[in-house]
């Protein structure tokens, strides 16, 4: 199991800077090109992806096994949706026009870079802790001034019943936006005790998920509370694999809870409120038409495109639900992959005590409950960043133990002299 350092790290790289600002401008949809889904965003994705990616290219000479379970599961989920376009295309009994074979093509390039742009970070482990630090200080930097511009100016940051956005479009894309950081704050409080500017960063973050008033941010904070107290209760216990087996058992079973409940809590929280649109017409409703055009390809979809809809399937309308959207537009093989990488990062994080993100990653879940994720890099980042973590740490207390060992090799030769 990897030790937690000590005391607080506050070094920072530009090459984490400018991943923490690709990530969260990647969500500022206010910010993007009329009529092209490219902004700030995209451009400094684009930037950031190219030259890391020959790094890693070049590197992979020497491939090491938990690298290799990454990649082959990502191209495992793209080429479940490949095979659900293939299926799309040859469907003859479903009437698909030129606007929805663009949208095919735009989802499946939006969710390829996402994808490509957390692997490489995740497999870029040198400096790790460094561009964590970076990507936090963007975080709580950007979610600061949102939050002042909504006391200020809020004609910038606010959507139409005075809920916060920041610079998308949509409140619950700057809410995915606070379920990272406040992961990342949260595993920093964990990693150290006296490190106050993650303290300050994750009141920041809570209070802004107050004001964008989003159900299922709601939803996954009470998920963060659960799983919280529930690891206070157990840490008690001496045994390391009885502390793992509970921390797992505790959160699956919330999760589970929150599934079997979903119906109940969408009729309750998502209302029949006018000013917002589809989801004011019933969540419901969406899933059940997603899980219809779900059952035209059970086992591998009908490719990356909004197949729900109010009055029936194939409406062009997202099902509001991640695991619904990911059955439709890949099968059951899509969501297998997922899962996998849910369960492997849990696994991998309880394990070396990345407990912040892995509470992240149950907030995430819970939150894929209510909407569609798959497109956005900081799903992906935060699915994969405690498997990440994990090995980051094992790797910085191999080279640590390496460099103390030659410091009492170089000792020991200075006193036979």
């Amino acid at each position: 199991m990897a030790r937690l350092p000590s005391r607080t790290d506050y070094r920072v790289s530009l090459d984490g800077i400018l991943f923490g600002l690709a990530i969260i401008l990647s969500t500022a949809s206010k910010l993007r090109l009329p009529g092209l889904p490219l902004g700030i965003g995209e451009v400094i994705i684009f930037v950031w992806l190219v030259p890391n990616l020959l790094k890693i290219l070049y590197r992979m000479r020497v491939v090491r096994k938990w690298e290799m379970t990454i990649v082959a599961l990502m191209f495992s989920y793209l080429l479940c949706n490949l095979a659900g376009t293939t299926i799309n295309a040859a469907t003859t009994s479903i009437n698909y026009d030129s606007l929805v074979h663009s949208e095919v093509l735009r989802n499946f390039a939006a969710i390829t870079v996402a994808m490509s742009l957390a692997v490489v970070f995740c497999l870029s482990l040198k400096s790790f802790k460094k561009r964590m630090n970076g990507i936090a200080l963007c975080g709580i930097s950007y979610i600061s001034i949102c939050t002042l511009l909504y006391y200020t100016h809020p004609n910038i940051v606010v959507y139409s019943d005075y809920r916060l956005t920041g610079m998308s479009e949509n409140p619950n894309q700057f809410a995915l936006v606070i379920i990272l950081f406040m992961a990342v704050m949260l595993q920093r409080i964990i990693e150290s005790r006296r490190d106050v500017v993650a303290y300050i960063g994750m009141i920041i973050s809570v209070w802004a998920g107050i004001l964008t008033r989003s159900d299922a941010l709601v939803i996954s904070l009470v998920m963060c509370s659960f799983t919280g107290a529930i690891y206070i209760m157990i840490s008690s216990l001496s045994s390391r694999r009885n502390r793992i087996i509970g921390i797992l058992v505790a959160t699956f079973s919330g999760i589970g809870l929150l599934i079997l409940n979903s119906a109940t809590i969408a009729k309750k929280l998502a209302g029949v409120s006018a000013d917002q649109g589809n989801q004011g017409e019933g969540r419901i409703v969406l899933w059940e038409h997603g899980l219809a055009a779900w059952k035209h390809s059970p086992a591998f979809g009908l490719g990356p495109v909004s197949l729900s809809g109010i009055a029936g399937p194939f409406e062009h309308t997202e099902s509001h639900n991640t695991y619904i959207d990911v059955l439709s537009q890949g099968g059951m093989g899509a969501l297998a992959v997922i899962l996998l990488i849910a369960l492997l990062s849990f696994r991998s994080g309880v394990g070396n005590r990345c407990y912040g993100f892995v509470i992240g990653l149950a907030m995430l879940m819970v939150f894929c409950l209510f909407h569609y994720m798959i497109r956005q890099p900081i799903f992906w980042l935060t699915l994969l960043l405690p498997y990440a973590y994990s090995y980051a740490h094992s790797r910085e207390e191999d080279a640590s133990g390496t460099e103390r060992e030659l410091a009492v090799l170089l000792n020991l030769r200075r006193l036979g002299a």
